[in-house]
């Protein structure tokens, strides 16, 4: 298989195995939406997300409360400036196994932690 040129499309409706070609490849039509996420296949909560202004950063996105339905969360694990493919996959792997149950997300968070004013 050849390899795809610098400035083909991505198919983001498929999950792909995360590279730095890949990523920076990864661009978002401004014309049609404010954010694009390309979904990882070895880690299947992580993804990367590109603003219409170019910014992109490592994603870790979970359905992680009970509720019905439950809403999605997530959660920057980094800029994609500063970690490698394969070092999101380990922060990610971690923030999955070791705070599955137990992480809220900020949001949740400052709301929790909200005094009503009188």
């Amino acid at each position: 298989m050849a390899r795809p040129k610098k400035d083909a499309e991505l198919d983001l409706s498929q999950p792909h195995e995360l590279t730095a070609g890949l990523i920076e490849r990864l661009t978002c039509r401004t014309d049609t939406k404010a954010q694009a996420f390309l979904r990882d296949t070895k880690a299947p909560g992580l993804r990367v997300r590109v603003t219409n202004t170019g910014a992109k950063s490592f994603v870790f996105e979970a359905k992680l409360t009970i509720e019905i339905p439950s809403p999605t969360e997530q959660c920057c694990v980094g800029t994609v400036r500063f970690l490698l493919p394969w070092i999101a996959r380990l922060r990610f792997r971690a923030m999955a196994t070791a705070e599955s149950g137990r992480w809220r997300s900020p949001k949740t968070a400052k709301t929790a932690t909200r005094t009503p004013s009188v």
